[in-house]
This record gives structure tokens, C-alpha cells and sequence, in this order.
């Protein structure tokens, strides 16, 4: 999961509900180097004194996302499949909620269900 690559968050600088929703706005934001420069996160991995901290938190994040893929004998059916799925197709491949929902065969309220599941159970 994504926290993997995310030292402890500091509860002095954010709560956890605070860190999910952080962690939304800057996969929400992950080719939008503006808004990723504006994020709490750039603090919290303590990259805020570099030049290029917004690319430096792009790459951790799809990183993050990459080592989320489950090996090649992880039924497609299983929970840490659809996490990957929903993470790769809504943030780095930049789809429409309403097309992942359709790909995965989900009504898009399901979806948006399991989306948020995604964001609390990576940030962790």
C-alpha cells in the first residue's frame, strides 16, 4: 500500500482524517504539479526544502501505486486487486469515475464506496 512509502505521519502536523483526505487531493492532483505543490504531504515526507518537491511527491505517489499490484496468482475477484484497478485507473490513468465503474462492473455509488475504502486502507 501506499503508506509504505510514507514515513509516520506526525499527529502534530495532521490527523489521520486529515491525512486521507491530503492524500485524495494530491492523487486527485497527481499531473497538476501547482496543487501538489500545495499539499501537507510535502511537509510530512519532509521534501519541502527541494526545488522539486511537487515531482518528488508525483513520483513517490505513483510509486506508491505501483508497488500496490498484486502478483499474477492474486485472483482478479480479490479486494487487493480492485484496490490496484481503482488506483491506476482513476489517479494515474486520470479516468472518469463512471467509466471504472462501468469497467468494473459496479454502480458508480459502489464505486465511490470502494474508492473511499481505497483511500483510508492506503493511508494507514
Amino acid at each position: 500500500m501506499l503508506e509504505e512509502n510514507f514515513p509516520q505521519k506526525d499527529q502534530a502536523i495532521i490527523n489521520s482524517e486529515q491525512f486521507v483526505e491530503q492524500l485524495r487531493f494530491a492523487l486527485n492532483h497527481l499531473y497538476d504539479l501547482d496543487n501538489l505543490k500545495k499539499s501537507v504531504l510535502i511537509q510530512i515526507l519532509k521534501i519541502a526544502d527541494r526545488f522539486d518537491a511537487p515531482l518528488v511527491l508525483q513520483k513517490i505517489l505513483l510509486e506508491s501505486i505501483h508497488a500496490c499490484q498484486p502478483s499474477k496468482s492474486e485472483p482478479v475477484c480479490s479486494m487487493r486487486y480492485r484496490i490496484f484497478q481503482i488506483l491506476t485507473l482513476r489517479y494515474e490513468q486520470q479516468f472518469h469515475q463512471k467509466e471504472i465503474a462501468n469497467q468494473m462492473g459496479v454502480s458508480e455509488r459502489q464505486y465511490r464506496r470502494l474508492q473511499k475504502n481505497c483511500n483510508r486502507r492506503i493511508s494507514q
